[in-house]
C-alpha cells in the first residue's frame, strides 16, 4: 500500500457490501482514495450526503462519470453489473464486481470477480495437500439460515437472487479453481422450501473431460446453522481425502481392517489455524497488487455459464 498515492475511485452500490470493499480498498490501495459513488436509492443518496464529508465520498450521476478512476468497484445486484461496468470501460484502469460478474464482456485483463472462497488460507493449505493428477472428486456444501420465511429484495426476487446465484456461483467458481478445468453439469435439482420466486436448495454434479466428478449442495434455509456452514472435500482416486470447512484442514484415511470393519474413517493431522475473514483482506489485497486479471476472469465467465443452465 501507497498511502502517499491520490487515487480517484468509483462504488457503484453503497450497501454493505460496497461499504466493506471501500475499507479494504482504503487499506491495501491507498489511504487517499476520493470515492464517487453511484446509487439510485434514495435512502443510499441520503446517507451519503449525510456520512460523505466523512468517509472521502461524494455522490455522482452517470454524466460525471466522465473522469479518469484508478479503480471501480461494482457491488450493485448482479442485474446491473453489466449496465455498470458498460459506463466505466472504457476510463476505470481496475475494476472489481461482486460476484456473480454477469458482465457479458470480452475477455480482458483488468476485470476481477470477487470469488473470495477461493482467498481463504484453509483452500491454500486444501489444495497443496493434493496433487492435481490424483483429484477423483470435489465436493462443495454451503448451508445457511439467510432464508427461513418469504423475503422480499432483489435476493428473494429471483432476479440475480436465489440460493444458485449467492452461495451457488460461490461453490461453481471454488470447484473450477480446485480441478483447473472446466466441467459440464450432468444433473441438477432444486427445491422451493419457504421462498415463492427462486430455489431455497439446491443439488449440482457435474464432471470434467478428464474424469474428474464434481458436487455441489446448497441450502440458505437451514435452521440447524447459526451462520453460513462450509464444507470442501477432495477424494483422491485411492479414495482417500482431504476436507476443510474453512476453518480447519484434516486428512480422511481409509483404512480397510481397522477393528474389523471394511471401511472405517480415520481423521488424522488436523490443521486448526483459521478465524474467518482473511479472505477478504487477501483479496483486496490481490486485486490491489496484481493488474492481469485474464484466468480469474475465465473463471468467472465460466462461472456465469454454468449459472445461466441452473437459472
Amino acid at each position: 500500500m501507497n498511502s502517499n498515492l491520490k487515487c480517484k475511485g468509483l462504488l457503484f452500490g453503497f450497501g454493505r457490501m460496497g461499504i466493506t470493499h471501500i475499507a479494504l480498498f482504503n487499506k491495501y490501495f491507498s489511504e487517499n482514495i476520493e470515492w464517487d459513488v453511484f446509487d439510485p436509492s434514495w435512502k443510499t443518496r441520503l446517507m451519503v450526503r449525510f456520512l460523505g464529508s466523512l468517509a472521502n465520498v461524494n455522490l455522482v450521476t452517470e454524466e460525471q462519470m466522465d473522469k479518469e478512476y484508478d479503480l471501480a468497484i461494482i457491488c450493485s445486484p448482479p442485474q446491473f453489473h453489466a449496465d455498470n461496468y458498460n459506463l466505466v470501460k472504457t476510463n476505470a484502469k481496475k475494476v472489481f464486481v461482486e460476484k456473480p460478474g454477469y458482465i457479458h464482456s470480452d475477455l480482458v485483463s483488468n476485470i476481477y470477480v470477487g470469488y473470495v472462497l477461493r482467498h481463504a488460507p484453509c483452500i491454500a493449505q486444501l489444495i497443496s495437500r493434493v496433487e492435481l493428477e490424483h483429484i477423483k472428486k470435489v465436493k462443495v456444501e454451503i448451508r445457511a439460515n439467510t432464508v427461513l420465511e418469504q423475503g422480499s429484495g432483489w435476493r428473494a426476487s429471483g432476479k440475480g437472487g436465489g440460493v444458485v446465484n449467492e452461495f451457488g456461483s460461490h461453490a461453481i467458481n471454488l470447484a473450477k479453481y480446485i480441478v483447473k478445468d472446466e466441467y459440464e453439469l450432468t444433473s441438477m435439482e432444486t427445491e422451493k422450501i419457504v421462498s415463492n420466486n427462486c430455489p431455497d436448495l439446491c443439488r449440482m454434479k457435474g464432471i470434467t473431460q478428464s474424469g474428474v466428478e464434481v458436487e455441489i449442495f446448497l441450502n440458505w434455509s437451514d435452521a440447524s446453522v447459526r451462520k453460513p456452514a462450509y464444507l470442501v472435500e477432495i477424494t483422491r482416486h485411492d479414495n482417500s481425502q482431504v476436507a476443510t470447512d474453512l476453518f480447519q484442514v484434516w486428512n480422511k484415511l481409509e483404512k480397510e481392517n481397522a477393528s474389523d470393519i471394511s471401511g472405517v474413517a480415520y481423521w488424522e493431522n488436523k490443521c486448526q489455524f483459521y478465524i474467518r475473514g482473511l479472505e477478504f483482506s487477501e483479496q483486496a489485497r490481490y486485486f490491489s497488487e496484481h493488474s492481469d486479471f485474464t484466468q480469474d476472469l475465465q473463471d468467472s465467465i465460466f462461472t456465469d455459464n454454468i449459472l445461466r443452465q441452473s437459472l
